[in-house]
């Protein structure tokens, strides 16, 4: 297999911890290697050229010069939600494949317009490729439905400290929960309810699509680094995290520092893999990150409802 050459768009605190580390993994493995960053802030852009090996030729301060560039086959999108389209849109023009980064779109209209292009783009939800989530949905495909999943999620999101993005924690952890409830059950979720909404907390529950159960959820973004997955019935589920292992991560000391990069190197091989022609290697489509999308607008709009149940609405064109 060729390595495939990547262009990273966009160098913030997601492409420092977890895209450039995956990147040089990819490297090693001979899956992929980086080709271009292009990054509008000059010191993030010229601190990611350099930590990458990369000259002043294939660092851009603007994403349309790495694409007219031509040094890349498929550009990562490691940019904030709406701003995803307009790239994406063009890279594929150009011939290029693309990954963008959850939540697609920014919006359900966002990821509907990611969704229309041809070829449309995967979308990066990584705990499909984290071994221990991947054990959760493998013991799910065991047991017979109706499922009931619990899935929690915290971080602190200080001790993150993101340049630019600023979603709240149904956008930023919830999109995962909601990828995660599908993919798990091997069902689409057919009506949410959400019976806490806050900037930095929401709770609620989804609803499974024939008959296939239902999924309990909470996400922080003010909270200890934890991850947590249960399926009733079955003794495998992910645990991780706690205060401990959080102040360890701020130094680098905790395993846990190391999981995102190894999670995004496998979602990396999997898309270069299906590129060079491998077929589906579990990457998320464009139509999951509609899903997604609609998923949190239906949790939203039962907020409004004071946590009444919502059905999950799918634009025409992706039912």
């Amino acid at each position: 297999m060729v390595p495939l050459k990547v262009g990273l768009v966009g160098c913030g605190r997601l492409a420092e911890r977890g895209w450039l580390p995956a990147l040089e993994m990819a490297r090693i493995a001979g899956t992929a290697r980086l080709a271009a960053i292009a990054e509008s802030d000059p010191g993030r852009r010229e601190t990611a050229a350099r930590g990458a090996g990369l000259d002043s030729s294939a660092a851009f301060a603007d994403w349309r010069d790495l694409i007219a560039a031509g040094q890349a086959d498929a550009v990562v999108l490691a940019l904030a939600g709406r701003a995803q389209v307009e790239p994406a849109a063009a890279a594929t023009s150009a011939g290029m494949s693309v990954l963008v980064e959850k939540p697609p779109g920014g919006d359900l209209a966002g990821a509907a317009e990611l969704a229309r292009l041809h070829p449309a783009p995967a979308v990066g939800f990584s705990r499909r490729f984290d071994a221990a989530w991947g054990a959760l949905q493998a013991a799910a495909c065991r047991t017979a439905p109706p499922h009931a999943l619990e899935l929690g999620l915290s971080y602190r999101r200080d001790g993150w400290g993101a340049h630019v993005v600023h979603d709240d924690a149904l956008a930023d952890l919830g999109s995962h929960v909601a990828d995660l409830s599908a993919w798990i059950s091997g069902a689409a979720v057919v009506r949410a309810r959400c019976s806490l909404l806050e900037a930095d907390s929401a709770e609620g529950e989804l609803e499974l699509a024939d008959g296939h159960g239902t999924a309990r959820f909470a996400v922080a973004q003010s909270r200890p680094y934890a991850e947590l997955g249960r399926l009733a019935g079955s003794s495998t589920g992910v645990r991780r995290g706690g205060w401990w292992r959080n102040a360890l991560g701020r130094v680098g000391a905790c395993p846990d520092a190391t999981a995102l990069a190894r999670s995004l190197h496998a979602e990396l091989t999997a898309f270069a893999r299906a590129i060079a022609g491998g077929g589906n290697q579990g990457v998320a489509s464009a139509l999951d990150g509609v899903r997604c999308q609609a998923v949190l607008d239906a949790l939203r709009a039962s907020a409004r409802a004071e946590g009444e149940w919502v059905d999950v609405t799918l634009p025409a064109e992706s039912r």
